[in-house]
């Protein structure tokens, strides 16, 4: 028995039935075991506060009987006191007269047997690290029910002794649960197991639950290792035509190693086999040491990995029962209180409430003709408004243009003056300017160079012919030197 929705049924859907004190709705039958069915369920709260849940009951056959109830608050009790994320929470319980109804959280996902069959016709077997992974959220959510203590404080030494593949729950989110403490064994359980019973599925046991021997901890540890072979080799590990020759199996003492039939490290072939060992002395002693054998011998897969995993080989299913879960809900709803749309409401929609709240009571005529005279004004006050910024825009864009065009013409014109001697039309405006060409200034200071040179050069011959020769004879008939010769 797990808390998943793995088949609505439609003779369950149609009908929508309050538990115990009615804070509870049963809107559809979602799985159904040997003693007890669960239910898709609403949290029914106030101011329109729902929740959905799953509601575990037990079939009527044995709601009559004292010792069935006796282990259905026997499993109450026990899930109550474990809290971890890889447990499936217990909520509540509800009673009413003989009928008990066990109020649990619900998982949206599907069991790993679901999952392991739709990958073997797939041919889409988990990988190690991500059966490592699966395997290492079982053994944390165990760990947690393992050393759970009770109001007291002291121990509940709480043994799942159903580990099995349909009690191990994935979603698409990758997050793993452990379901289902219906037949947990603990210290503090009020029920007692009748002589001779064998509790769990039959091919998940271990020897020492076969053999009616006293079970601990480590018995979850070898029904998990099974769990983990399988999912590595994609075979069964103990397979008979009877449950005779199954239970044969078991207690045989010869375990294969996975690696025989799949590509699994020897690290981790070594892990499996420790903790399928047929005495429980040679095993790991709590589910914490196995878990952490297995990540070094296995680096797990991340839950993002596990969550693509499930979405790969079972998401198209897991969409259609969300939807039948959605429809299942929706019947719910609506057998109360009727459906309404989400919708935003119009202006008018808003006014007319407005006035029948202030009338107390409904819409009159006079209410429409204020409602239709309101919406005429409004769009009348709206095209004015849309007109009056039309009107802005277009203002805005021709002085716009005539100040470019004029900022743009002025210039042009100077230019075109100083440049050309007469004015400028509006295609030279339009047109972009080409600026003359001018000499760098370096080729301006060679020019006025080679001026100078020249301009020396003329000055000495002027000189050289003024000083040929360079003195003149006086009135008294001296010699007299040219002073600018020197």
């Amino acid at each position: 028995m797990n808390a998943a929705a793995q088949f609505l049924d439609p003779e369950e859907s149609s009908s929508v039935r309050e538990v115990g004190s009615g804070h509870y709705r049963i809107l559809s039958r979602i799985a159904s075991g040997g003693m007890a069915s669960v239910y898709l369920g609403h949290r029914v709260g106030v101011e329109g506060f729902s929740r959905t849940v799953a509601i575990k009951k037990l079939h009527p056959a044995y709601a009559e009987d004292p010792e069935f109830v006796d282990m259905l608050l026997d499993e109450a009790r026990i899930a109550a006191r474990i809290r971890h994320p890889n447990v499936v929470a217990t909520l509540d319980v509800e009673r009413s007269g003989r009928d008990v109804a066990l109020i649990m959280e619900y998982v949206e996902g599907a069991p790993l047997s679901h999952l392991m069959r739709s990958a073997a016709q797939m041919q889409c077997l988990p990988s190690p690290a991500i059966a490592t992974g699966i395997i290492v959220q079982v053994l944390q959510g165990l760990h947690a029910a393992h050393e759970a203590c009770g109001e007291d404080g002291l121990p509940m030494q709480i043994v799942h002794r159903d580990v099995s593949p349909q009690n191990i729950m994935l979603g698409t989110e990758g997050i793993v649960r452990v379901v289902d403490f219906g037949i947990a064994k603990a210290a503090s359980r009020v029920s007692s197991t009748r002589g001779g019973q064998v509790k769990g599925k039959l091919r998940y046991l271990s020897p020492e639950q076969v053999s009616g021997q006293p079970v601990d901890r480590r018995s979850d540890l070898f029904s998990t290792a099974i769990v983990l072979w399988e999912c590595l080799t994609g075979r069964r590990l103990f397979d008979g035509q009877s449950p005779g020759e199954i239970m044969a199996r078991i207690l045989a003492d010869d375990v294969p190693s996975p690696a025989r039939f799949a590509k699994v490290s020897s690290e981790l072939g070594r892990v499996v086999l420790r903790a399928l060992s047929y005495a429980a002395d040679e095993r790991f002693v709590t589910a914490r040491d196995m878990a952490r054998a297995l990540a070094l011998a296995e680096p797990p897969a991340s839950t993002i990995e596990i969550g693509a995993w499930v979405e790969r080989v079972s998401g198209q299913v897991l969409k259609e029962r969300a939807q039948g879960v959605a429809r299942a809900e929706q019947s719910g709803f609506t057998d109360s209180t009727p459906s309404r749309p989400c919708v935003v409401p119009s202006p008018e929609h808003s006014l007319r409430a407005m006035l029948r709240q202030s009338s107390g009571g409904p819409a009159n005529e006079a209410d429409d003709a204020e409602v239709h005279e309101w919406t005429a004004r409004t769009a009348r006050a709206r095209t004015q408004r849309l007109a009056l910024l039309g009107s802005v825009a277009a203002l805005l864009v021709i002085v716009t243009v005539v100040l470019v065009a004029a900022l743009s013409g002025s210039s042009s014109t100077v230019v075109s003056r100083t440049t050309f001697g007469r004015a400028t039309s509006l295609s030279a405006v339009l047109t972009p300017k080409v600026e003359p060409k001018t000499t760098p200034a370096r080729h301006r200071q060679g020019a006025t160079r080679a001026t100078s040179d020249s301009t020396r050069s003329a000055r000495a011959e002027r000189r050289a012919e003024a000083c040929s020769p360079p003195y003149y004879l006086d009135a008294d008939g001296n010699k007299r030197f040219r002073r600018e010769c020197f």
